[in-house]
């Protein structure tokens, strides 16, 4: 079970509804992932830059929300990075 509180400023406490089988959570400024069993991602809070997670990211194994914005490791070695990207953390 997946418990959030603090600010709903952002909609950082409102947890997707059917969020289950949860291995990792982590908190960025604005929003927040979890990393399920299946290895899919769930985001939820505000801008929804960070909170789109990339298509064709599958197989997710590690997860690390920024301040603005998100990374994912998967299974293959691949890395992901989404979200804002206004100092360079995209590149």
């Amino acid at each position: 079970t997946v418990v959030a509180w603090g600010s709903c400023i952002f909609d950082l406490t409102l947890i997707p509804d059917g969020l289950a089988n949860v291995k990792a959570i982590s908190a960025g400024r604005n929003h927040s992932l979890a990393l399920q069993e299946n290895g899919t991602i769930e985001a939820w809070g505000s801008w929804e830059s960070q909170t789109a997670v990339p298509r064709g990211l599958v197989d997710a194994m590690a997860i690390s929300a920024g301040g603005g914005h998100s990374l994912a490791l998967t299974q293959n070695g691949q890395v992901f990075a989404w979200g804002a990207g206004e100092y360079g953390q995209l590149e």
